[in-house]
């Protein structure tokens, strides 16, 4: 099973002092149903892909050992049938936004899509998740430094109508990301 550390929050949810962290575990692997319905060349596919997601049809065909055209129709296929999507992912120390935080979010008085949409338009928010639990709302934010957070959370997030209140939860660590998922 794989690791992460997790902050614990303080009365605010900024407790931010040294030795707070503590060890989860998390599943690494994806529901074994997810691959039922492709066959085993689309699998191979999809997996190589997500080796080096710049590797040729022609690099494919042969790893795979299968006609050029017949690749190319299924990655095609893939792509339409919203199975799979290549992308260029770039690291948050790249981006000039080193710093990683999730932001929880409750809300009332308004549509949860509508402040969704709010939330997407802030500067720094990487993705934004309607969620089930004792928040309503799951936004990934990067920032260029803590004050750049801070300010984000009272100048940018607090303003947005709807939003009752929020927890900053701060990335300390990057244990794992295993980008295998996403919305098309």
């Amino acid at each position: 099973m794989a690791t992460e550390k997790r902050k614990e929050s303080g009365p605010k949810g900024q407790d931010l002092r040294p030795g707070n962290a503590r060890l989860i575990t998390t599943s690494p692997q994806p529901p074994p149903a997810v691959f039922q319905h492709l066959d085993s060349i689309d699998v191979q596919i999809i997996q190589l892909l997500r080796e080096d997601g710049r590797m040729t049809v022609r690099a494919l065909s042969q790893k795979i050992g299968i006609a050029e055209p017949t690749v190319g129709n299924r990655i095609k296929a893939l792509h339409d049938g919203r199975v799979m999507k290549v992308k260029t992912l770039i690291s948050l120390e790249a981006s000039g936004r080193p710093l990683a935080a999730i932001i929880g979010i409750r809300t009332s008085g308004r549509a949860i899509d509508k402040i969704a949409a709010d939330l997407s338009e802030i500067d720094g928010v990487v993705s934004v998740m309607s969620v089930l639990g004792r928040f309503d709302l799951c936004v990934g934010f990067s920032a260029v430094n803590l004050e750049d957070l801070r300010n984000a959370l009272e100048k940018e997030f607090g303003r947005v109508r709807g939003v009752n209140s929020l927890e900053c939860q701060l990335a300390l660590e990057e244990v794992k990301l295993t980008p295998l998922w996403a919305t098309f």
